[in-house]
């Protein structure tokens, strides 16, 4: 750590570093916590390799999905069918789509009883798949209990999957 060290103003600058030692090895302590308010004890960063996404605000762990629900479902233009409803006072986060419809049309996914609009893939020829591998940290399907919905803009079946996690 650099000594002490003075400007022309005659203040005294001192950098401040936080260190760790991992059996004789110093290692720079992580100090920044992420935005999503999850706590974890400050490690080395060679200890801890997390991957973090920029989220507008800050950084917060990246998120991996760990659930995904099958479809293959007829669904009728601007009637939402329910793919999946989240344990009691949980959350859904989507993270990743692969869907592909009978008909060339939009496919829609909603959330919440009133079926607000949460993510409008775009319009793809009958059978052509249309595939998002990662949403960044995902998109948060409204409030907890909030089911998540598949619509279509003209009637077809649609096939596929859908990635997402509770929390």
């Amino acid at each position: 750590m650099a000594g002490a060290r003075t400007v022309d103003t005659g203040a005294e600058v001192r950098p401040v570093e936080l260190w760790q030692d991992y059996g004789g090895v110093p290692v720079r302590v992580q100090m920044q916590p992420g935005s999503d308010g999850v706590p974890y004890t400050q490690h080395g960063l060679w200890v801890v390799n997390q991957p973090h996404v920029w989220t507008g605000t800050g950084w917060d762990r990246q998120r991996e999905a760990n659930r995904a629900v099958e479809v293959n479902t007829a669904v009728t233009a601007g009637t939402p069918v329910t793919l999946v409803t989240p344990a009691a006072g949980k959350k859904l986060r989507v993270l990743g789509v692969a869907l592909s419809a009978s008909a060339a049309c939009a496919v829609l996914l909603r959330y919440g009883a009133g079926g607000t609009l949460l993510l409008r893939l775009p319009k793809a020829g009958a059978d052509q798949p249309v595939i998002i591998e990662r949403l960044g940290n995902g998109l948060v399907a409204g409030l907890a209990n909030d089911p998540l919905k598949l619509d279509v803009s003209t009637s077809a079946t649609v096939t596929g999957a859908v990635l997402y996690t509770e929390e």
